[in-house]
């Protein structure tokens, strides 16, 4: 399983980016052009082959950061989170999932595995009144 977790906003993962330009290997410390990089490496990211579950035309792949890029910022929108925390892969089976995870002060820390045991169910009234928010939110 290939798996990329990117805080983008993420104190760390700033001072990873800083000190690969210092050391030459980034052209830039911006969160930018980290998400650049992984456009631009996506196919690297992904598991070799000719299957047709994986966006494969730079395109595909600029589309595919597109939506993700859409998606968490109706998330920060409508959740209003800290941060965000980005989750890439796949396993053996032909699929790619990425998650978008808003943090809240008080999560456990992002190298850990969140638990699902603190997840609440919503009500069925409240659980639609967030799904209007997010289509709005995604519709702008």
């Amino acid at each position: 399983m290939k798996t990329i977790t990117l805080n983008l906003e993420d104190e760390m993962f700033a001072r990873v980016v800083a000190i690969a330009k210092q050391a030459g290997i980034a052209e830039q410390d911006t969160t930018e052009w980290a998400a650049e990089q992984i456009r631009k490496n996506l196919s690297e990211l992904l598991p070799s082959g000719s299957s047709k579950w994986m966006p494969r035309e730079q395109e595909e792949q600029y589309l595919f950061i597109d939506d993700l890029t859409r998606s968490a910022r109706a998330i920060e929108k409508v959740f209003t989170p800290l941060k965000m925390s980005i989750d890439m892969g796949s396993s053996r089976y032909p699929h790619l999932y990425c998650r978008l995870k808003p943090r809240y002060y008080g999560d456990a820390a992002p190298e850990q595995r969140m638990s699902h045991a603190a997840e609440r169910l919503l009500d069925p009234l409240e659980y639609e009144k967030y799904v209007t928010k997010i289509r709005v939110a995604l519709a702008q």
